[in-house]
């Protein structure tokens, strides 16, 4: 089974954030997704099931948030594969959870399904209420019991991420900030994952960078964002391949992970340069 992993396209537009990089530096290409999807269909070739690992859409506005979010899920479409979407905090700012359910053909915003000898499991690392970056205690009760209902190897997809990435370089080195980009109670996740010993990867996007670390003997690793910028001015195109085959598993980065790791630090660079 080949698996696409794609994250944090924010669909729609470009962003500058001056107060990250400079006035002059295009932080993500959204506005062109579309033209780099063809590209990507034609590398990838077959493929049998999509996950999206959120921040789908740049967030603008109610009506627009809607009609991005539905070109998106068209140009998805266009892989004729099965499409496994997780909500994001971008996706989530004008729309509602009803509305994005619907867009994406989700009947929930968590749960899990079998397939090609492992147990796959989306969680919702979105709240209502602050902090927002949260598993709700119902949502850690049910995976728990999922995880433990399982004789299959587990495979977990969520948004925040559930490691310890670094992000000071990304504020200026204001550590305080970094942790906006962390589920709120990851410790608490990660102990149910531990406790289960059947999960063997957890994906996640938000983190724009790549990243990869072995917690409790379970590997988790952070996707790229396709539109992020490479530290050259260019969208970054980063994404993954997971290959599943009777409960073996492998994963390829696109580019390469030598390419990744440049990127941020190129990145690094040029914000530093800019502080």
């Amino acid at each position: 089974m080949k698996v696409l992993i794609v994250t944090d396209v924010h669909f729609g537009k470009d962003k500058i954030k001056p107060n990250f990089s400079g006035p002059d530096y295009v932080n993500i290409f959204g506005s062109t997704f579309e033209s780099r999807s063809n590209s990507l269909c034609e590398k990838v070739g077959k493929i049998d099931m999509i996950v999206s690992l959120g921040d789908a859409i740049a967030n603008q506005s109610p009506q627009q948030d809607s009609e991005w979010l539905w070109q998106y899920q068209n140009i998805l479409n266009q892989f004729s594969a099965n499409i496994v979407s997780v909500l994001g905090n971008h996706d989530h700012d004008f729309i509602s959870i009803e509305e994005w359910q619907e867009i994406t053909n989700q009947t929930n915003t968590y749960f899990s399904f079998d397939v090609d000898g492992f147990h796959h499991v989306v969680l919702h690392t979105m709240n209502e209420t602050a902090p927002e970056r949260k598993v709700m205690p119902e949502q850690l009760h049910w995976l728990a019991g999922d995880l433990a209902k399982t004789p299959l190897p587990v495979i977990i997809y969520t948004h925040y991420p559930l490691h310890n990435q670094p992000f000071t370089y990304y504020f200026h080195e204001k550590s305080h900030y970094s942790e906006i980009f962390y589920a709120a109670d990851r410790e608490k996740i990660r102990k149910v994952i531990s406790d289960s010993a059947n999960v063997k990867l957890v994906l996640n996007g938000h983190s724009h960078f790549f990243h990869e670390e072995v917690i409790d003997g379970t590997q988790y690793m952070a996707i790229p964002s396709f539109s992020e910028n490479d530290g050259e001015n260019h969208a970054g195109n980063g994404y993954a391949i997971l290959h599943l085959n009777n409960g073996r598993y492998s994963i390829q980065f696109f580019p390469e992970k030598a390419k990744l790791i440049a990127f941020e630090r190129r990145s690094q660079q040029r914000i530093t340069a800019n502080k």
